[in-house]
Order: C-alpha cells, then structure tokens, then sequence
C-alpha cells in the first residue's frame, strides 16, 4: 500500500496557534487537534504513526485509515479530502506518495 508521510507542519502549526484557520481563541484549529489525536494513538500505530523523527507522520494503510480512522474524528472518510485539508495547512512539505 502506499504511504503519505506529511511533514511536521501539523505540531508546528499548533505550537503557533493554529494560524488562523478556525482555532477560535487562538489555539489550535480543530482540524490539527483531531489530526495529532489519531498519530498520537498508539492503538492505531500499524494505521498511521510519527515518523522516525517524530516530526513528520505516515499514514500506512491508506484504506483502514479512511474507513476506521476518519469517520471517529471527521465528518467523512475520504482520505482525498483529509490530504486536501492538511494542504490548506501547508503540512504537505515533503510528503510522499506512492
């Protein structure tokens, strides 16, 4: 299966405040919060997980992840929609996709 490691840019974003972008009182935007829960969750690791670094994720199972992951945090389970999101964070630096 393909891998999507998207740089660190989610942590960077919620140690500035989420810039801007629907955080409200100046935290994090939801978006990220919700995104850094999933990486965090050590039950999900063969799914999604940080980097080697730990500053960047890789989504390892593209299909559990939109089927299983998505919909307990988001609104839909469209992986396409989720990459698309973390492009308006500007949290694609360097990501690959297989």
């Amino acid at each position: 299966m393909a891998a999507a490691e998207a740089a660190a840019a989610v942590g960077k974003q919620q140690q500035k405040g989420g810039g801007g972008r629907g955080g409200g009182g100046g935290g994090p935007a939801p978006f990220l919060t919700k995104t850094h829960q999933m990486v965090e969750e050590s039950a999900t690791d063969e799914v999604i997980s940080w980097g080697k670094e730990g500053r960047s994720f890789v989504v390892w199972k593209p299909v559990e992840f939109a089927r299983d992951l998505l919909p307990l945090h988001f609104k839909h389970c469209n992986f396409s929609s989720f990459v698309r999101q973390l492009n308006t964070y500007d949290a694609l630096n360097g990501v690959l996709l297989g």
